[in-house]
């Protein structure tokens, strides 16, 4: 989709939500007495918008401290992306005999936790199954 400068559109936001927020955040420093904590909201639609237009550009406009800013966009960045996908299944199809170095197959296991198992058959797997249900069980 191309806009009428033939440019791509960076994403679902506008410079005008980034004025906009500068305009609301500015009325709101004004009726505030002091320097009071910004509001979570106003960290967050700042998070937002430093994702499609880039930290120090959200922090100069909104005049925001760029490490702060930062600290959100990577926190919100954690809370988005969260937990991995469970592992699929997947199906082998029956050893056929020892491979070229002698091995019929190696299979390495590898869990979220950076733990390892490395399996090497040759010739009938049958027991793979249960080896492998046995990694994914442990410690649980």
């Amino acid at each position: 989709m191309k806009t009428t400068n033939g440019r791509s559109p960076r994403s679902e936001t506008s410079f005008s939500d980034l004025d906009t927020l500068c305009r609301q955040l500015d009325s709101w420093r004004q009726s505030q007495p002091g320097r009071p904590r910004l509001p979570a909201e106003v960290w967050e639609e700042a998070a937002a918008l430093a994702r499609t237009y880039g930290i120090s550009r959200v922090s100069r406009t909104l005049r925001l401290s760029f490490h702060k800013l930062r600290e959100h966009v990577e926190s919100s960045a954690a809370l988005l992306s969260g937990p991995p996908a469970p592992a699929a299944f997947i199906e082998l199809p029956p050893l056929a005999g020892p491979g070229p170095n002698g091995c019929g197959c190696i299979i390495e296991l590898c869990d979220g936790d950076q733990a390892r198992m490395t399996v090497r058959l040759s010739g009938e797997g049958s027991a793979l199954l249960e080896l492998a249900a046995a990694f994914w069980r442990r410690g649980r």
